[in-house]
Parts: C-alpha cells; structure tokens; sequence
C-alpha cells in the first residue's frame, strides 16, 4: 500500500496547474483512526459528575468535571475515580512527569489527605512549598453491581486558584488555549501507578469543537507513510519521507496509528539533511516542524478557523516509538489532515518560525550550565504593525535539556513569556500559550541544561549534542521563517533573520561580518522580570508570603507590648517594696523576676511549637492564613522580649545602676530582633528565620534558673542563693555557648534556606518599582537583610557570647564571696 500511495503522490506532483479543491479531492481516507480503550465503569461514573464542563482520561476510566468560579478567581474540580486508593491529578506543560503541577488525594488512618504537589521526574511527586488545592467534599461511594463486580469509588470536589503566582503550581488562566493533563491512581498508599496512567489534554476556555469541520467543508487527508519495520528495544527514533502533492491549508490534524507512539512531528525536509532511503530509524533530527503530536492529544483544532499552509513537496515524519516489550515490529502510521476546500481568507494563517542559539564552547559535565540568547529589534522590526499573536510554542534542546524560559521586553518592561519548567526530551509537545509580539520588541531566552550526570556537550543537530531552540506558532506568520542567534565571528556574536538555516556554524561565522544578511548583537540578554507595572498576584494572593502583622497594629503592637511589661513591672515592684528596702534594691529584684516570668513564658510557648525547628526545605505553608499570622507568638515572644530589654536599659539608666556588660548584651539583642523581624518579613523564608529566633530566644529561657535565685534574694533564705548560684551559673554558661552554637550553624547551613522565594512571587516585592518616588516599603524590601545578617549575626553572637562569659564569671565570684561569708559567719557563730 505505501509504494502504491507514493506512486499516487507522484501522478498527482504533475497537477501543478490544477486548483486546492481538484487536489483535495484526489485524497481519500483509507486508513481508520485509532480509538482509545473505554472502561465500561465510564457512563456510570460520569453520572456522578454535575460540572457543567467535563474531559476524561478514557483508558484509565477517570472522569473529571470543572466549573470556572471567576468571581472567585478559582476554578472547581470533581474527580470521579474507580479506586478508594490514591488518586494524582496533574496539570502538566506538555503532558509529561517532568514539570508536572499534582494533587495527591490519599485515604489514610486520619481521613483523607490531600497534597498540593510538584513533579520533578519520574518519581513520587514532592509536596509544594505553597498549599493550594482546597477540598470541598471527599467521599467513597458504592455503586452496586457493575460491569466490574460489586464497585466502591471516590468522588472528591477540589478547588484551586486559577493564577496562584506559585512557581511549583501551573497557572489555568485563558491564556492557555488548551492545556495537558494526566492522571493516575492505585490501592493503597500511594506508590508506583504502573501502567494505570494517562494523559490528555483540554481546551477549558473555548467552547468544543471550536472548528466545525463540515461549515469549513474539510476534506481528510490522509499523509501516510510506508510500513516500516521498527528495530528491537524500547526507545527508537524513526524518520520516515512522505510527499505532499499540492498546497494544502490545515485547520485540525490527528495520528493515523498510535501504537507504541511517544510522539510525532511533520516538517519540511531540509535539503542539507536528506538521506537515501524512503526510512531510517537513527539520529537524524529534522530541522522544522510543521505539526506536532504528543501521547495524550486526541485531534488537535487550531481555534477560529486558522490554518497552517503546507507547501507541496517533500516532508519527513519523526515517530518516536516507546515499545516495552522490545521486540521489533512493522507499523504504517501518518496524520490525518482536515483541510478546507474552500477558500480561506488570507489573515487565518499560521506560520512557524525557528529561532534557535548556536555556539562553539563546549557545556562542561558535571555541571547544570545555562546560555541565553536574544533576538533582537533588528529581527522583530520586520513585524507588521499591528504585531503578531503566538498560539503556541515550542521548546527544544536534547537529553540534557532541564528547562527554557523566553522573555519579551517592551518599553522599559520586561515580562516572562513562555516558560517549560520540566524539558522532557521524551515528550515535546507545543505550549498552546498566546502572546502578542510587536514591531521593536526584545526577545530574550535562557536554555538551562542538567550535565551532572552526562559528559560534555557541545552545539549540534545530532540528539547526543545540544541545542536551544524555540518553535513560534503565529498568526500572521513571522515574516521569517528561522533566526539563528549568537553566531560567534571575529569577537563579535551575529545574528540571521530569514531563510538560511545554519546548518554548517563555521561557513555562517565566516560570512557573518561580509554579509548584510547577518547583524552585530550589541543587547545583552534580559532574563529577569522587571519594570513599572506592578505584579497582579501581589492583588490575587496576599495570604501567600504576606509578612507577620505590623508591630504597630493591634494586637501585634509595640505599644501593647510595652504596656504589658509596664504594668507587669509595677506590680513587682509594689511586691518587692514591702519585704525590701532601698530604691536600687527594689529596681533590681523587680526587673529580675519580671525577667524570670517573661523567660517561662517564652519557655512554655517554645515547648509548644516544636515545629518553629523545623527546616524550610522540609516546610509547607498553607495559603488559607497569612503565612506570617502562623508565627504570631513567635513574633509576640520576639517583640516582648526586645521590649523588655529597651525597658530595662530605660529604667536601669535613668536610676543610674546600668552596667556596661548588660547594656552591651542587651544593645546586641535587641539589634538581632531588629534585623531578624525585617529580614522575617522581606526575605521570605519564614521557617528559616523562626527557627532562628527560637533557637536564639533559648537564651531568654536559659536566664531563668539564675534571674529566679536573684529574684528571690533578699526575700528568702539565703541559703538557696549560696548554693544554687555557682551551679545555675555553670549550667548557664554551658547552654548559651549551645545556642550560639547552634545559632550560627543554622544560619550558615542548608541551600534551600530561602526555597519560598524561589517558588512565590517574593521576587516581584523584592525588585523596584516606583524608582522614581519610592515608598519607605519599597526600601525595606529592596533592601538585602540577609546579606546584612550574614555580616552581622555572627558579630553579635560574639559580643553576646562574650557578655555571657563575663555575666557568668562575675556570678562565679559573687557565688564564691557568698560561699566565703557564709563561711566567716558561721565560724563566728562557733566562737
């Protein structure tokens, strides 16, 4: 049947003077689509669904309902399961493991549980640094006899923003035309899923089918390869040559064959890159793509009747093949094409453009190294003027290829455009993301690549080299069809915006200063979200990464705070007044017990929150609080005890009883609190910090023993200050060196000290805004406390070390002159 097909596509290569229809209609259909297995459990479970939108992973039988709350800003799934096991849920970028956006739901001993998680590969998904799915309802229903026997299943109602400005979470906003999915579930805990997994992919905000085929009158057409005999193992690349006769304009397309098919792609051969044969089943890459298709996509629908035009020639089909059973087997696969046969208006087309980086340095092993490009004005000038919108796009890169992120800067603002978090060289499938690209724009892009595993790399077309490519999908098309950027020549980096492909680096670097073709890069990449605009997620999620309540805003307030010691020392001294005499005497005693008693406080809260020790690489936070209202008490205990401390330096100096010791200890102190409060609020690695300041607030707790033998001095029987004192003091000494310590290896340990700046939009408040007229909010958090802490932590852990060493060997001697009088006065007594 192929060689008959080829044999039809040359007779109809002779229909040059003929029109589209007469060619279209040439094509006939021969070859059945494939269809996907159907779990008999489906209708039933669809019944249980009451979303007014619904997709479903049919292999799995898996049904998943969904309501858009936009009031809310929050969108409503309902998950109807066949297990009472675990069931994940992914929103994925191009319908991979890698990058993929999960929830968990799990029935364990405590009632269900559900994860906002993140898949970094293939392997169990890692808990999100931010929660964000909500569950409205959970429950196991029995259906009775089925299909499959007497049937339990779970139907669960999760709720998740649609932007939640978290880098671990993929956003569900319009802007996404369709997205990918996949799903999978088992008994138990969760565990390996097996084979009972899959992936799909949706258009949530456009109404199905956008396209209606018979309005277009498309006709099928099928492009459908010889039989090919794929060779033994599990993974295989196979190129296959196809022949389009005429100009064809493609609205939907769908694979032919499925089986053992990854993925798919058909583009233009590019005649630097032919090869003998009708087939090959090696390295060769083709250098365009004109259609694509993932494991997952059912029939891809280009939205409002656009198309994408395919000139008549010679095409290569790359079929990736995945055969677990890794035997070698024949398959005849291809797409099907639905194509108008009547004309359609001009400004529905959609082009494809290539822009890739090239280089000649070699990417170092062991490494996880990065390059960015740019393309400049002088490409994006051509544009129309009114622009161009992308509809999708495209990353490539090979086996080390771990990330690509593009930006666009215009007018001074510079904005993330396209982004695949997770590469997965496995499954590259188009990002349906619009954006719009104007006359003047910079584009700029960063491909990340993960060598720590891998030998050195260097640029290449062969998929054991590596490359940094884009493809655009646009409309209008790009008035250039590829670029190619960072052409090194002479010291200088070139760039090519047109036809030529680049194929030979040396022959383009040496034409490259020669030709006007080329033009000299003279912009550095921006890679970095920036500008005058302010964030909108700052507006949407406030309960993120908002900081601890203001100090100044009840009941959180300095001023309450300072109250409560206020009174609290009165009252001592009104105590003290009666059993002692002497001003000073009273002073001391009272700030000693108060000291004593604000010490157990902070004891008791401490020894109630062991969770202030965790590690923020092992901490999750809840976005249904303010992540800074978790910590209250632990700001509460801060704020009193630095308030206790400025109190004690007030009182102490204006009554002329201030020793330099503790006004140094005290000064160090309340610094600390100082710079701990505000890097709490403007780093945003609040587990970080608490577990510093709990760690160091030990030290208020620590005091307690030797504050409470001075409290009682003069009120009790002296013997209990005599022969507590030198071991209190001892004891005292032993656990402050700990603390500090303990303090200053926290703080210097652990690369994910900061992990929630990297995962929430704290970046955005970190960078300037209002340059120009600045609000004092805006400094403070510009402003680099952690680097101020890194310089000055240990410096004033020192002096409080210090001061500690001195206030203990001042009680070892006051300990000693007790032990010595007490000595005299009893050898008085025996005379």
């Amino acid at each position: 049947m192929g060689s008959m097909r080829c044999g039809s596509f040359l007779a109809l290569l002779t229909l040059a003077g003929a029109s589209n229809i007469s060619c279209l209609d040439s094509f006939h259909s021969v070859t059945p689509l494939s269809i996907q297995d159907k779990l008999c459990l489906l209708p039933q479970l669809d019944a249980l669904v009451d979303s007014p939108q619904r997709f479903y992973f049919e292999k799995i039988g898996v049904v998943v309902g969904y309501e858009i709350l936009s009031k809310l800003g929050e969108i409503e799934f309902t998950f109807a399961v066949p297990s009472t096991g675990w069931f994940g849920f992914g929103i994925s970028e191009v319908g991979s493991m890698i990058g993929a956006d999960m929830v968990i739901l799990e029935d364990g001993p405590n009632g269900f549980e559900v994860t906002d998680s993140y898949s970094h590969g293939f392997e169990r998904p890692v808990a999100d640094k931010l929660q964000n799915w909500q569950a409205q309802s959970i429950t196991h229903l029995s259906l009775g006899e089925t299909c499959l026997g007497r049937t339990v299943v779970t139907k669960a109602v999760l709720r998740r923003m649609m932007k939640t400005c978290d880098a671990e979470d993929e956003d569900l906003g319009p802007q996404w035309i369709k997205n990918y999915f996949v799903a999978a579930y088992g008994d138990g805990r969760m565990s390996y899923h097996g084979q009972v997994r899959e992936t799909t992919s949706h258009y949530m905000y456009l109404p199905e089918p956008i396209l209606h085929e018979e309005a277009l009158e498309a006709v099928e057409v099928d492009i459908l390869g010889p039989s090919i005999l794929v060779p033994q193992g599990q993974t295989n690349f196979c190129y296959i040559k196809v022949v389009i006769p005429c100009d064809i304009k493609v609205h939907a397309w769908a694979v032919l064959n499925t089986r053992n098919l990854h993925h798919m792609h058909l583009g233009p051969l590019e005649p630097e890159l032919d090869f003998p044969e009708q087939y090959q089943c090696s390295s060769y890459s083709p250098g365009q793509v004109s259609l694509s298709w993932g494991l997952g996509d059912a029939k891809a629908v280009l939205p409002n009747s656009l198309f994408i035009e395919m000139k008549a020639g010679t095409y290569v089909l790359e079929a990736h093949f995945e055969n677990a059973g890794k035997d070698a087997f024949d398959i005849q696969t291809g797409f099907r094409l639905w194509a108008a046969s009547s004309d359609v208006s001009a400004d529905k087309a959609v082009g494809i453009t290539s822009i890739k980086g090239v280089w000649t340095d070699v990417l170092p092993a062991n490494h996880i190294v990065q390059k960015s490009f740019v393309l400049t004005q002088a490409c994006t000038d051509t544009l129309p003027a009114h622009g161009v919108t992308v509809i999708g796009a495209l990353a490539h890169m090979h086996y080390a290829g771990k990330s690509l992120k593009a930006y666009r800067t215009r007018r001074g603002r510079t904005e993330m455009l396209f982004e695949q978090r997770g590469f997965d060289f496995n499954r590259q499938a188009v990002i349906y993301k619009s954006f719009k690209l104007m006359p003047g724009d910079v584009i700029s892009w960063t491909c990340t690549w993960d060598l720590r595993n891998l030998g050195d790399k260097v640029y290449g077309l062969s998929s054991e080299d590596e490359m940094c490519q884009i493809f655009l999908a646009a409309n209008p098309p790009l008035p250039f069809a590829r670029a190619t950027l960072g052409i090194p020549s002479q010291g200088d980096e070139y760039g090519v915006c047109g036809t030529r492909a680049c194929f030979d680096l040396e022959e383009c670097s040496a034409l490259a200063p020669h030709s006007n073709e080329f033009h000299k890069i003279e912009l550095q990449p921006l890679t970095a979200e920036e500008g005058p605009q302010r964030e909108l997620c700052e507006l949407l999620v406030e309960a993120e990464a908002t900081p601890p309540v203001n100090n100044w805003i009840f009941p959180q307030s300095m001023i309450v705070h300072l109250g409560i010691i206020s009174v609290t020392y009165k009252l001592v001294t009104l105590l003290y007044s009666r059993r002692l005499e002497g001003r000073v005497i009273v002073l001391k005693r009272s700030l000693n017990c108060m000291f004593s008693l604000l010490g157990i406080l902070v004891g008791t809260l401490i020894a109630c929150h062991p969770e202030w020790f965790l590690s923020e690489a092992e901490k999750v936070y809840s976005v249904d609080e303010a992540i800074g209202s978790s910590f209250w008490s632990l700001s509460a205990c801060a704020d009193w005890v630095g308030i206790a401390y400025i109190f004690e330096l007030i009182v102490r100096g204006s009554n002329e009883c201030l020793r330099w010791d503790l006004a140094v200890h005290h000064s160090a102190t309340i610094a600390i609190i100082g710079m701990l409060r505000n890097a709490f609020a403007y780093e945003y690695a609040p587990q970080f910090y608490a577990s510093i300041a709990a760690c160091l607030l030990l030290h208020v707790v620590t005091d307690v023993p030797v504050l409470f033998i001075f409290a009682l001095r003069g009120v009790s029987d002296k013997t209990c200050f005599k022969r507590s004192l030198f071991a209190a003091a001892w004891i005292k000494l032993a656990m402050h060196t700990a603390i500090n310590i303990c303090s200053f290896l926290l703080f210097v340990s652990g690369a994910n000290n900061f992990r929630l700046a990297t995962v929430s939009f704290a970046s955005w408040l970190k960078t300037g805004y209002n340059k120009d007229r600045p609000l004092a909010t805006d400094a403070m958090r510009r402003f680099d406390w952690a680097a101020v802490l890194h310089v000055g932590l240990p410096v004033l852990l020192s002096i409080l070390f210090l001061t500690q060493l001195w206030t203990t060997w001042v009680l070892l001697r006051m300990s000693r002159r007790a032990v010595a009088e007490s000595a005299v006065n009893r050898a008085g007594e025996d005379l």
